[in-house]
């Protein structure tokens, strides 16, 4: 497939339960998880808020937030209906999940607190009508994307199975949220991988995690201009700033 064909298409059939793929996704969503907690305490949100998780996908994330007892109720949308249907085999507290065809959120303006959409904006054709559908329906948006908009990325575009279309660094997310309706709060870069590499005790990839994040912090701009790190951003809806 390639990125002329359907975007549906292409994850309708993602998530197939292969158990590997289901462990990797739940040791980053552990991460992601975290990063969206992480970012709503710091904009000052209150306890417990009600969350819309666009590109859902199978529930990883909705299952970790629910296990730390963050939302007080949780809707997911995605464009999978087989990871629509893993989401809700899971039966995670609180939540309901529902299968989209992208494009508009069948929500009302104003409907949630807090908007998560983690990994996803890197997958869609039009980020901005997906942004806005977000800043319409929740106060608060957090946005988590790869920086791989570095030195390894900047030929010519391939397709992969990943699915990335949009390649963000730093800037670029900030002024893609920016010019959708956003008013950006605060931002974290992190390397992932920490919890993945400990779930399968791989000392190797661990002690690489340690040696990326020192360069994070001890050099940024340069870190990330040669490595993908990834960008979690929370912003505020303009519309709810007014």
């Amino acid at each position: 497939m390639d990125p002329s064909q359907s975007f549906v298409k292409h994850y309708e059939d993602f998530y197939t339960g292969d158990p590997h793929f289901n462990a990797w996704r739940a040791a980053g969503a552990r991460e992601k998880a975290e990063n969206v907690r992480t970012m709503w305490g710091r904009a000052g949100g209150g306890v417990r808020p009600v969350v819309v998780d666009i590109g859902c996908g199978n529930g990883a994330i909705a299952a970790e937030l629910a296990r730390v007892n963050f939302y007080k109720h949780l809707v997911g949308f995605d464009v999978s209906t087989t990871g629509v249907n893993e989401a809700l085999r899971q039966r995670i507290p609180g939540a309901e999940f529902h299968a989209t065809s992208g494009g508009s959120i069948p929500a009302d303006d104003g409907s949630f607190d807090l908007a998560v959409l983690s990994h996803v904006v890197e997958h869609v054709d039009e980020p901005r009508t997906l942004l806005r559908e977000a800043a319409r329906i929740a106060e608060y948006v957090v946005v988590e994307v790869p920086l791989e908009h570095n030195m390894r990325n900047l030929g010519d575009f391939r397709w992969s199975d990943v699915g990335h279309v949009n390649f963000f660094n730093r800037a670029l997310i900030r002024q893609l949220m920016q010019s959708s309706g956003l008013i950006v709060l605060d931002e974290l870069v992190t390397k992932a991988g920490r919890v993945w590499a400990e779930d399968r005790d791989d000392r190797r990839t661990l002690a690489k995690w340690r040696l990326k994040n020192a360069v994070l912090k001890a050099a940024g701009p340069i870190a990330t201009g040669v490595m993908t790190f990834h960008g979690t951003l929370i912003a505020r809806s303009s519309r709810a700033a007014e």
